[in-house]
């Protein structure tokens, strides 16, 4: 990876976390918001490599910018997980009323049992109180998260706070902590998927009617919101909003006189605003593939040139690149992207 890309990576995550403030003296992942900078390069799932080209045919309108025209556009981009959203099916509804019922019996199973057996313990010592409320805490979480929630639990934590009163030690309270894993969706659901992606790009092959123009344009960086809705468990559709820099790079106009040609070299920066729409295919395991359309606004204001002097007059200061394209991509998981974990408590 270069340095280019990598420091391009950083300043996009550094901007989406630009709202959080940390302390001067903070240096903990959670000091940093939403997780820290640790959590959310950690939900960097998969990188997509694509190819297209543009789908744009239409000539430049009389007065305006002349439009430029690309014969291909690849490059790579990073997506980063943030969450995922699934609006509820009839039954998926039906299930969560009925787990919601059982719950509910259950925990009142449970505070019954309690008060029975705190009346029994009633001339017992602190401990055997404080044995019931334990058990009693840790069953009531473990009914709270039962098994059909997306929700795996790996660990319980159970935490007592005491109160020295005197020369007796009074039992406050007690929590409980259940630590676990994310269970894959079930297929029912109407999933949409909430990713950001941070990339790199080139479009080669620059050219413009009337004009000896050759060249290519560098996107750094590219950041994207996508929204996927999930169809089925292979098939989805995306769409969202891209921005990013881009770059006029070795691009060169050719101006023929008579027996010799006079070369400039021009030079622009400017940002692109537009629109992706796209689909997505699982073929196997996390590899997927990807068909996308869109629309970007593309224009370089301010041309510079070089030499300064001598470029012909008739040569606007202004290029559009605005207009459809399209590209085909694949993309491929990272090793460590997996499950995300969470915790409870009670």
């Amino acid at each position: 990876m270069s340095v280019g890309l990598r420091l391009a990576i950083h300043l996009a995550v550094l901007a989406v976390l630009a709202p959080a403030r940390l302390t001067a003296q903070s240096t903990t992942a959670a000091g940093i918001g939403l997780g820290g900078i640790d959590n959310l390069l950690g939900r960097v799932e998969s990188i997509n490599i694509y190819y297209g080209g543009s789908a744009d045919r239409r000539s430049s309108e009389p007065g305006a910018a002349p439009k430029l025209t690309w014969a291909k556009d690849y490059g790579l981009e990073f997506l980063i997980h943030l969450g995922v959203f699934g609006p509820p099916t009839t039954a998926q509804r039906r299930r969560d009323a009925e787990r919601e019922r059982h719950r509910d019996r259950a925990l009142d199973s449970l505070r019954h049992v309690r008060a029975t057996r705190l009346e029994a313990a009633a001339r017992s010592g602190p401990a055997a109180r404080d044995s019931i409320n334990r058990r009693f805490a840790i069953d009531s979480a473990r009914v709270a998260l039962d098994a059909e929630q997306p929700f795996v639990p790996t660990s319980v934590t159970v935490r007592k706070h005491l109160s020295v009163v005197g020369g007796d030690t009074v039992l406050v309270s007690v929590d409980s902590e259940i630590v676990g894993n994310r269970k894959p969706p079930q297929s029912d659901e109407l999933l949409v998927d909430f990713d950001l992606g941070i990339g790199y790009g080139q479009m080669d092959g620059l050219g413009a009617d009337a004009f000896d123009l050759h060249g290519s344009v560098r996107e750094l960086p590219s950041i994207s919101a996508y929204v996927t809705a999930r169809l089925s468990d292979r098939i989805g559709i995306y769409g969202g909003v891209r921005t990013g820099v881009i770059t006029l790079e070795d691009a060169q106009m050719y101006n023929g006189e008579g027996s010799t040609t006079s070369v400039y070299t021009l030079s622009s920066t400017s940002f692109e605003f537009g629109t992706p729409l796209g689909l997505d295919l699982k073929i196997a395991g996390d590899l997927h593939l990807t068909a996308e359309v869109e629309y970007m606004r593309r224009i370089c204001n301010s041309l510079s040139t070089d030499p300064p002097t001598g470029f012909p007059s008739v040569f606007p200061r202004t290029l559009d690149l605005s207009g459809m394209s399209w590209s085909l991509g694949v993309q491929l998981p990272l090793p460590w992207a997996g499950g995300s974990a969470a915790a409870v408590t009670q």
